[in-house]
């Protein structure tokens, strides 16, 4: 059988947008992949059978026709989305949402001095170094970063969230 060139572009069949990186391959799992124009060049023998894939789109086989006359083979494929709808999923950290309370409410946070030296594991260590001891006495500016930093935010926020959990515990157990 005579080796023709098979080009062409790859599109989306419904915007007509062009595809980068579609997988085009060859019956014996040779094959090549689009530019980021959408363009590929294979070369082929006549009478065999491309598979055309890629992520979000059905796969689709497009069959060489046997052209003697031919050196290259024009082709302009389209590839229709594949859409999959999945339902809501719940992720908790815990099998159950009542574990991952327990373990909240006994979590103890460390005082401010220890956390700024806590190691965390699977995290790189900090290197230089140590973090400075906050100052004994506040000037303004640092008195004003105390109340209104990230930090100090999240800190307040921590407290409530824990003080409105206790509390509808102990509502709970009463």
């Amino acid at each position: 059988m005579p080796v023709q060139k098979v080009e062409g572009m790859v599109r989306d069949a419904q915007t007509k947008a062009v595809i980068p990186n579609v997988h085009i391959l060859k019956e014996n799992g040779e094959g090549v992949t689009t530019n980021k124009e959408g363009y590929f060049s294979l070369d082929v023998l006549g009478d065999q059978q491309l598979v055309i894939t890629h992520l979000g789109y059905l796969t689709q086989f497009y069959e060489i026709p046997i052209i003697d006359s031919l050196v290259v083979l024009s082709v302009d494929i389209q590839l229709y989305k594949d859409t999959v709808s999945l339902g809501a999923v719940e992720i908790f950290p815990w099998p159950e949402q009542e574990g991952f309370r327990e373990e909240f409410l006994s979590l103890e946070v460390p005082a401010e001095q220890d956390q700024r030296r806590m190691l965390i594991p699977g995290l790189p260590q900090r290197k230089g170094p140590p973090i400075p001891p906050p100052p004994s006495i506040m000037n303004p500016v640092s008195l004003m970063y105390s109340f209104l930093s990230k930090e100090a935010i999240n800190k307040r926020k921590l407290r409530r969230y824990r003080k409105i959990i206790l509390e509808s515990a102990q509502e709970k157990s009463e």
